[in-house]
């Protein structure tokens, strides 16, 4: 599988980011109490975990350099499992958009040249204009 470098689309908040993905989450007991397990998994198919980690301290989970997302969206959840092995019904799951890094790149490139093109078009009106009064 490729590694893209990515951009990702938070669904939840209407960001995009292009630094590392963290998933952040409310503690639901305390720490010292409970482990968590997140699960990210292509568009609402959480039969198919793409990623799966397991006896989380934290209530927050980073995309390592090791997790590799090909484009697309996703959606996460997390659940508790206290010290006793009782697990917590999977959270409301959120949805996250994973875009090549390539297509700002693109975008930006179209942007600088379409502004070269504008700045050329009225330098030339205005030498013209200029040309005219003398």
């Amino acid at each position: 599988t490729t590694k893209y470098l990515i951009r990702i689309f938070d669904h939840s908040k209407q960001v995009y980011t292009t630094t590392s993905a963290i998933f952040d989450w409310s503690d639901d007991i305390e720490p010292e109490n409970a482990s968590y397990t997140f699960q990210l998994v292509p568009t609402e198919d959480f039969a198919l975990p793409t990623l799966i980690e397991d006896r989380l301290i934290n209530s927050e989970y980073t995309l390592s350099g090791e997790d590799i997302l090909a484009p697309g969206i996703y959606s996460w959840s997390v659940k508790t499992i206290d010290n006793n092995g009782n697990e917590s019904p999977w959270a409301e799951s959120r949805q996250i958009e994973i875009i090549p890094a390539f297509t700002k790149t693109i975008i930006l490139s179209i942007a600088i040249v379409v502004v070269c093109i504008a700045a050329f078009i009225l330098f030339a009106w205005r030498v013209n204009t200029l040309r005219r009064i003398r």
